[in-house]
């Protein structure tokens, strides 16, 4: 490998904890011995999967996530993809593809909490007898677990002290989490101009209710926490926005911005 190939990327300055490296300028990289850390590690726009948000949106079990993982899209209309592949029919071809979504929906919602069979009873087959509930529930269960399993995840769904729990690092990605990031990073940076990048990208990703029309799960009581904490970051966010704005004498978009805040702040109201 030539001394060129061997040169540090440029950095993009979003975190702005120290000076990004210029758009002309690079800094070779001299070869690190081996079993040691490279001398000047490479900073970039990407926070670990693994740091804790300073505003916990969402307990996730992400340990050790597989590069093709599920990834959930949960803000707005529900959508599962595994990759970059939408899952049509997370039920298989026996089970309700609505029961199996908005079981997944509740799985997902609970994190490492998990779901009792008895919840997920009421939630989805509230009017059928217990025996016939069981055998949809059951049924919708394996269909799950065999959509779940084409991705290669083994058992994606695991049985813990009563509660059903979607595995550990079987979603390797969702919008909340990146949410979550996105928030922690603007909370540690300190050039407005980029601490407004970032929260423009959260209130592009943070625009619709969490779980809207998703299958017995959007219309149930378990999902108005979330939801109601989502629209209170919104409103936040756009606070926010309108706030630095108005600082860097952006007076007509920081109004704009007010504007939308107290059009969320009206939607808290009226779900209270």
């Amino acid at each position: 490998m030539t001394d060129d190939a061997r040169r540090i990327p440029k950095v993009t300055a979003a975190r702005c904890k120290s000076p990004p490296i210029g758009v002309d300028e690079q800094v070779p990289m001299r070869r690190a011995p081996e079993h040691t850390e490279p001398r000047y590690p490479v900073q970039t726009a990407q926070i670990s999967v693994h740091e804790t948000p300073i505003i916990p949106i969402q307990e996730h079990p992400a340990a050790g996530p597989r590069p093709r993982g599920v990834r959930v899209h949960s803000i707005g209309p529900l959508l599962v993809t595994l990759g970059r592949m939408p899952i049509h029919s997370l039920g298989g071809p026996k089970a309700g593809a609505h029961q199996a979504l908005g079981l997944f929906a509740f799985l997902f919602d609970r994190g490492p909490q998990g779901v009792e069979k008895d919840e997920a009873l009421e939630l989805i087959w509230p009017d059928s007898s217990l025996s016939v509930a069981d055998t949809a529930f059951h049924r919708t269960l394996l269909g799950l677990r065999g959509s779940l399993r084409a991705g290669g995840f083994g058992d994606a769904i695991e049985f813990r002290n009563g509660r059903y729990v979607l595995a550990s690092g079987l979603v390797s990605w969702s919008d909340t989490w990146e949410l979550e990031r996105m928030i922690d990073a603007s909370a540690s940076c300190t050039d407005l101009r980029t601490r407004i990048e970032l929260l423009e990208s959260c209130r592009q990703l943070n625009r619709a209710d969490y779980m809207d029309d998703c299958p017995f799960f959007g219309n149930s009581v378990f999902v108005e926490a979330r939801r109601a904490m989502l629209r209170a970051v919104r409103r936040a966010v756009l606070v926010e926005l309108s706030e630095l704005y108005a600082s860097l004498g952006h007076h007509a978009l920081g109004t704009i911005r007010a504007g939308e805040a107290e059009a969320v702040a009206e939607t808290m109201d009226l779900a209270s």
